[in-house]
């Protein structure tokens, strides 16, 4: 593999990484706070799932999104605490 091509490759490799590490920290921390509040095990589920459908959804609909209205405008619409 040519440097240059391992040079532009690296940057959203490494993003993917800490996204994906992110994600499974998330998805601990809040089973296990859950746990800790003393929520049942059917309301942890619950919670992680809807999580995760909820990511899945919202990848599919973001790529129309995106594709319609442009990358900018896309995020202009979150909220001024996102940014």
């Amino acid at each position: 593999m040519s440097p240059q091509l391992l040079s532009m490759a690296l940057a959203p490799l490494l993003g993917l990484f800490i996204l994906g590490i992110g994600n499974g920290f998330l998805a601990s921390l809040i089973t296990l706070r859950l746990d800790a509040a003393g929520e049942s095990v059917t309301t942890i589920g619950w919670v992680s799932a809807a999580y995760y459908i909820g990511l899945a959804i919202g990848a599919l609909f973001n790529d129309r999104l995106l594709l319609r209205i442009g990358h900018i405008r896309g995020l202009r619409v979150l909220p001024r605490w996102w940014r």
